[in-house]
C-alpha cells in the first residue's frame, strides 16, 4: 500500500493541477515532490493515531512545501500545503501569538476531514 500512496496522490492531485498525462510537465513537478507529500501524509496518518506529534507534523508539511517551491509545483499545491501549514500553526500555537486558535479536538477533526476522500468512505 505505501508503495501505491504517490500514485494514489497524484491520481486525487490529477484533476486538481489540470494533468492530461504522466508525461506533462505538471505531473512531473508533482511527482518529483511525492516523496515530501508521501511523507506528510505518513506523519498525518500517525498524528491522527496519536503516534506522533504536531512538531513532526510541522516539520513534514514544511519539508513537502520547500521542495514543492523548489520543483515549481501547480500553485494549487503550494496552496494547499499553505493550508495546511496554517491550520498547523492555529493548532500549535507555539508563541502564543495566534489571532485564532483552534483546539486538539477541533484540530483532529479537520485533519481527518483531509485524509479521508468521501468518494471512498465505506
Amino acid at each position: 500500500m505505501a508503495a501505491l500512496l504517490p500514485l494514489v496522490i497524484f491520481a486525487f492531485a490529477r484533476p486538481m493541477l489540470g494533468c492530461r498525462s504522466f508525461g506533462t510537465l505538471a505531473s512531473m513537478k508533482f511527482l518529483l515532490a511525492s516523496a515530501e507529500l508521501r511523507a506528510m501524509f505518513e506523519v498525518a496518518n500517525r498524528y491522527a493515531a496519536g503516534a506522533s506529534s504536531v512538531h513532526e507534523l510541522n516539520g513534514a508539511i514544511c519539508n513537502a512545501r520547500d521542495m514543492a517551491t523548489a520543483a515549481d509545483a501547480d500553485a494549487a499545491v503550494i496552496s494547499l500545503l499553505d493550508d495546511w501549514r496554517r491550520m498547523v500553526n492555529r493548532r500549535w500555537n507555539e508563541w502564543g501569538l495566534e489571532k485564532q486558535p483552534i483546539s486538539e479536538e477541533e484540530f483532529q477533526a479537520w485533519l481527518r476531514e483531509q485524509l479521508v476522500n468521501p468518494e471512498h468512505a465505506g
